[in-house]
């Protein structure tokens, strides 16, 4: 395909034709899909370099791609949970064809094989229909060798999440995990610099799967919450003990 924006475009081409050919599809989904297509590889250009042995690599182009996406979904002023759902399956854009090709050997630790765990923690992040069809996409906007293994994996991927019960899984809205400024004023955090620093620090982990319910959330405030009291209460006692000398 030569270059990200021809990849991009030919993964767009494709990922509509996955929609209009699964009309079973959300329109969530739906949207989702075609956006997380858009996007997927907006981390490209500031992450790609070639190797010594002149290889073309991109690591952590996900990973940074999730905050210029987020601008770009803001500034297209995406509905939140449209917008949550689409830096999800950027985020995790290449995880299906991996898990499914990983050996039992891979997926078993101290004797018990933990490929259910996986694929649920999978399903309960985001839509599988939808990172399945995503990611048929992306390699159907390719031109190379090895298309045809990955596209056999990535319906091993569906096959695998069929088989444990969690195709039509509902994932977890983070709006169900949201907290909101009024509820942090509850918890005494007032400032606002504050509650804006923790939201964007929950929304992060609710992105990755860190936190599944409203229950977690508050747990890991009190955590926050510790740790700078503790930290506070370290930083006075040194401005004091300096003060004194």
């Amino acid at each position: 395909e030569g270059d990200v924006l021809t990849h991009t475009q030919m993964v767009m081409n494709k990922s509509l034709t996955e929609i209009v050919n699964n009309s079973n599809l959300s329109r969530k989904d739906q949207v989702s899909i075609y956006l997380a297509a858009l996007l997927h590889d907006i981390g490209k250009p500031v992450t790609t370099y070639t190797t010594l042995n002149n290889r073309i690599v991109s690591p952590g182009h996900a990973n940074i791609g999730l905050f210029l996406a987020k601008k770009v979904l803001y500034l297209l002023k995406v509905p939140f949970d449209i917008e949550e759902h689409v830096l999800r399956l950027i985020l995790r854009h290449m995880v299906a064809y991996r898990i499914a090709g990983r050996i039992v050997a891979d997926l078993t630790f101290n004797g018990i094989n933990v490929e259910y765990k996986k694929y649920f923690r999978l399903a309960s992040e985001l839509s599988l229909p939808a990172l399945y069809y995503l990611t048929r996409a992306d390699w159907l906007g390719r031109i190379g060798s090895n298309i045809e293994q990955t596209l056999n994996q990535i319906e091993v991927f569906r096959s695998r999440a069929e088989h444990h019960g969690l195709w039509k899984y509902s994932y977890k809205n983070l709006l169900e995990t949201m907290i909101s400024f009024e509820d942090l004023a509850k918890l005494g955090v007032e400032d606002v610099k504050e509650q804006k620093r923790i939201q964007y620090w929950l929304f992060n982990l609710s992105l990755r799967g860190k936190i599944q319910n409203r229950e977690q959330t508050l747990d890991y405030i009190n955590t926050y919450k510790e740790i700078n009291n503790a930290l506070d209460k370290y930083l006075n006692q040194l401005s004091l003990a300096f003060s004194m000398t």
